[in-house]
């Protein structure tokens, strides 16, 4: 099975070359054919630049002709795969050697029959109380816990991600959330590989002062608490059966909207909440005002 590795980069000359040795370094582990695809994104520092000397047939680099942001340019590599199987990899994070491998190994071997899965993130805690041994998560586990962000080893079937419609391009930070509760609508269950499949954020350690910092913690908190409620309405009938993952939604609307000064605004989303949903809120208000920053 043959799979594309894409990378979507944006200024980050110092950061990308590990990203991208890490990625080959899975395919070759893994023995199968396939390209680590990435997608320039930039404005300033060029990726075959930053590239420069990394003569690998399996390493293609093409840049962004449409709309910038994450989800267009994830979108644009996936449209230029050829491959049955997609994984995402950010910039900025590096894949373990054999993450590839233990994956295609259990989708030929007939032990994953789902058509997209993520991994646990070295360092991670996201995913705590999850099976530790490889399985699919079945809708008897919690929603916000078969909600993967796009840097936790993801992988989905070509064919599925297109037919999906690929990302909002309209997000440029939560698209990951965004996209999985697409997936849970359609009733698609993910597949967890509790093994970690990728570093959070260890290319960084070659960061220097040319590469770019974190998208979502350099986006205003106006746009932040705008994303969250797009996905809420967007996704209000799968949300109406899922009470607690609107709940902590809702939550999150109103700190964003507390850090970017609209503190009445905030308090109106909390007091609509009921229950514990309503304390959380207010939790949230107070932390997202005691840390406004905008």
């Amino acid at each position: 099975m043959e799979c594309t590795v894409i990378i979507p980069s944006r200024d980050r000359p110092e950061s990308i070359r590990q990203s991208v040795a890490s990625a080959l370094a899975a395919l070759a582990m893994a023995e199968r054919s396939g390209t680590v695809l990435v997608v320039d994104d930039g404005d300033e520092f060029p990726v075959w630049q930053a590239l420069a000397g990394c003569s690998f047939s399996a390493l293609r680099v093409e840049i962004n002709p449409g709309p910038k942001g994450p989800s267009a340019a994830r979108n644009y590599g996936a449209a230029q795969a050829q491959s049955e199987l997609l994984f995402f990899l950010d910039d900025d994070d590096l894949m373990e050697p054999d993450y590839i491998q233990r994956i295609l190994a259990q989708l030929q071997s007939g032990a994953c029959k789902t058509v997209w899965g993520f991994s646990r993130a070295r360092d991670s805690r996201a995913y705590h109380g999850l099976p530790e041994h490889p399985s699919r998560l079945g809708p008897d586990v919690p929603l916000r816990q078969r909600l993967a962000g796009l840097g936790t080893g993801f992988w989905i079937e070509r064919g599925v991600f297109r037919r999906l419609g690929g990302l909002d391009e309209e997000l440029r930070i939560n698209e990951d959330t965004d996209f999985c509760l697409t997936l849970a609508g359609a009733d698609l269950m993910p597949w967890y590989e509790p093994q970690s499949g990728v570093k959070l954020e260890a290319a960084r350690s070659a960061q220097g002062a040319t590469d770019r910092p974190s998208t979502t913690t350099s986006t205003r908190a106006a746009e932040r608490a705008a994303a969250w409620q797009s996905i809420l309405e967007k996704h209000a009938i799968l949300l109406a059966n899922h009470p607690v993952e609107c709940g902590i939604f809702s939550a999150r609307v109103a700190k964003y909207r507390a850090r970017a000064g609209d503190v009445k605004g905030a308090l109106a989303i909390a007091v609509r909440q009921s229950g514990a949903a309503r304390w959380r809120a207010l939790a949230q208000v107070v932390a997202g005002a005691a840390t406004r920053k905008r």
